[in-house]
């Protein structure tokens, strides 16, 4: 008797594991196990995590950690999100090549392609963005409402098209009766529209105006097809004021994504919460999405004091079978951002392709080597996306015998400010050229052209370059001329000036004598004697520093801070800086003979070195990054950048993580 019940029990399990197998994409599937993180956690199971969770804990002792146990094999998950390739991607990566893509097919607008495994990987291993000083890390914070003024909100929309108290009091009302992070509202809506406003926000049908801000339905291949559907979702909803585009949006994301525990940006992305399904509901394609939407997140947020230091929980997912180590970014074999490249002597009439293809038609010609052509992408296979000054683009391949590449067309050097909130550096002249990076409000970065002779997508573009060497191309009326700033500062000072992240805060870097500053904040009590005023530099650090060796670019201030402690003598001799006990003044150390090798500071560059050695040559990195190498004497010296433990020639928060996994033997560290 005892043995047929065991069978039958035995019966019933297997019964039950066939049936949940059967339904593994259907609502039979239990939930995601969802905990808090209270510093413990299985690092056999789910190895790289703790460390990376425990410094968040440390340096925001503010934010909430849960953990998301998704009980999904990651080799599965990754095939999973892979689906569909050759018909309808589940997901898509834009303006990337190489590695990162399956085919050169393109989907929607033309610029997205099916992302590799490889890609999907990179970009779904949590562990690439568990960085605390990195917007990133915003794509897991869960979306709830939180208590904010309407006039909160309103700050978050400036420099939008839809910057006004009204649409500010809608979107805070809206956001609370459904119980969604007005910020997240916001950023979604610009994530959706940009900044500018696209042909979705507002169409025109029947005598009637319908609206659609968070693109709903809006997909297709084509801008024609992506805004028939788009219109046709509002029309059919009675989208027909703002309010209502709005709501009915919000309503979606709320009732289908939200409630459904898809609650952060990674998980409305990526459909791991077994609640539901797995893997086909998804708010988007676009693998990058969801970090693109964080970075404008943070940057809404940020606007508020207090509201990022307080109101972050965040939803880590962990799975099984994960690698030891995270995964590996994929190899583009592209290169971004504007050259100029000429025809050789004696070549004449290069036709100008429509794709990177022979056989495909020609837009155009370049004549002959008078004409200075800008390449702004390049591929490892000889391809070179171009644009002409008569705004034509198209592609030329690039053979060594025809033709070659010259310096940089050049007709000012003006510093620049940044007017605006995350403004695109763009590889190209136009909207839809590809993203370098996104640079911080009152930045400052130098004008190079000025001609306006690229007129493109409504905009003026002008070609920029910045102190670490990026170039590329912003739109005109994000840029003001420094002459016209009243907080612009140069740094004086004999040898570097400490930077903090507080008035009596830790030291985050040291700035060299000349390098321009943007004062965002002047403080009202000293801190060991020195007032220190809040400022970014030009690559988009924030921090603050000693006043006495600001000065302003534009001579006096032209209005007094309110409430100044004490009245600065209208001339000062020039201050030495403050000095930090054990750091050496001299931004190279001295060469070591016997191990061969040459410490340097992190401002140090190729220069630096060149001026204390006159005999340095062959210097393999103009940054000076730890592990290149310098020629004295015909003795090969390795150098060692403090701090800069990846290898990239500049310290930042990356550097920090590399050295925490290295202090837990994550990983092995070597010049």
């Amino acid at each position: 008797m005892r043995k047929k019940i065991l069978a039958s029990i035995l019966i019933m399990i297997i019964v039950f594991v066939g049936i949940n197998m059967i339904l593994i994409n259907s609502s039979v599937l239990a939930d995601s196990h969802r905990f808090d993180y209270n510093g413990e956690l299985n690092e056999g199971k789910y190895p790289g995590f703790k460390a990376k969770l425990d410094a968040i804990k440390r340096e925001r002792p503010g934010w909430k950690i849960r953990i998301m146990e998704t009980g999904l094999d990651w080799n599965e998950v990754i095939r999973r999100e892979g689906d569909g390739v050759g018909s309808s991607p589940r997901s898509l990566v834009e303006n990337k090549y190489g590695e990162w893509i399956v085919s050169n097919q393109t989907y929607d607008n033309g610029s997205l392609r099916a992302a590799s495994d490889k890609a999907i990987s990179y970009v779904m291993d949590p562990r690439n963005w568990l960085n605390p000083n990195n917007s990133s890390i915003l794509q897991f914070m869960q979306l709830s409402y939180f208590e904010v003024s309407d006039e909160n909100v309103k700050a978050a929309l400036k420099d939008t098209f839809f910057d006004n108290m009204e649409n500010a009091r809608i979107i805070n009302n809206v956001s609370r009766d459904y119980n969604i992070n007005s910020f997240f509202v916001v950023a979604r809506i610009i994530q959706e529209q940009g900044y500018k406003g696209s042909s979705t926000w507002k169409m025109d049908s029947d005598g009637k105006s319908y609206y659609n801000p968070f693109n709903i339905n809006a997909s297709g291949n084509g801008v024609s097809e992506i805004i028939k559907n788009a219109l046709r979702r509002a029309k059919d909803k009675g989208w027909d004021t703002f309010e209502k585009g709005l709501r009915g949006g919000i309503e979606k994301i709320g009732t289908d994504y939200i409630n459904e525990k898809q609650d952060t940006l990674y998980l409305q992305k990526f459909d791991v919460e077994s609640k539901g399904g797995l893997y086909s509901h998804q708010y988007m394609q676009n693998i990058d999405a969801p970090r693109q939407e964080a970075s404008i997140l943070k940057s809404k947020m940020d606007k508020i004091n207090g509201v990022l230091d307080n109101n972050v929980v965040l939803l880590i997912p962990v799975y099984n079978n994960m690698p030891a180590t995270p995964a590996a970014e994929p190899n583009g074999n592209i290169d971004i951002g504007p050259i100029n490249i000429q025809l050789k002597n004696n070549h004449t009439d290069w036709n100008v392709r429509e794709s990177a293809s022979i056989s495909s038609k020609s837009v155009a010609k370049v004549a002959n080597s008078s004409t200075i052509v800008l390449s702004i992408m390049r591929t490892n296979d000889g391809w070179h996306r171009v644009v002409l000054v008569d705004g034509t683009f198209g592609y030329i391949k690039f053979e060594n015998d025809v033709w070659e590449q010259v310096n940089d067309v050049k007709n000012t050097n003006e510093a620049m400010i940044v007017k605006g909130d995350d403004v695109a550096l763009r590889a190209g002249p136009g909207t839809n050229e590809p993203v370098i990076m996104r640079l911080s409000k009152n930045s400052i970065l130098t004008r190079v052209d000025n001609t306006g002779r690229y007129n493109i997508n409504g905009y003026i573009w002008d070609r920029v370059e910045l102190p670490n060497g990026k170039k590329g191309f912003v739109a005109r009326n994000f840029l003001e001329d420094t002459k016209k700033a009243n907080n612009i500062y140069r740094v004086k000072v004999n040898d570097y000036l400490i930077m903090r992240d507080a008035p009596n805060g830790q030291d985050i870097r040291h700035l060299g004598d000349g390098v321009l500053v943007t004062v965002l904040e002047r403080v009202n009590e000293k801190v060991n004697g020195y007032f220190r005023d809040k400022i970014i530099t030009a690559e988009g650090a924030v921090g603050y520093v000693a006043r006495d060796y600001l000065v302003n670019v534009n001579g006096e201030e032209k209005e007094e801070p309110k409430n100044k402690p004490e009245p600065q003598p209208s001339v000062q001799p020039v201050p030495q800086p403050e000095k930090k006990p054990e750091v050496k003044v001299n931004l190279i150390d001295n060469k070591d003979d016997v191990n061969k090798t040459i410490k340097v500071l992190p401002e140090a560059k190729a220069d630096d070195l060149k001026k204390k050695y006159k005999n340095a040559k062959d210097i393999t990195n103009e940054k000076l990054a730890t592990g290149s190498t310098v020629n004295i004497d015909n003795n090969i010296y390795t150098i060692i950048k403090i701090g800069d433990v990846n290898k990239d020639g500049v310290v930042k928060e990356m550097d920090a993580v590399d050295i925490l996994n290295y202090s837990v033997d994550l990983i092995k560290l070597s010049y």
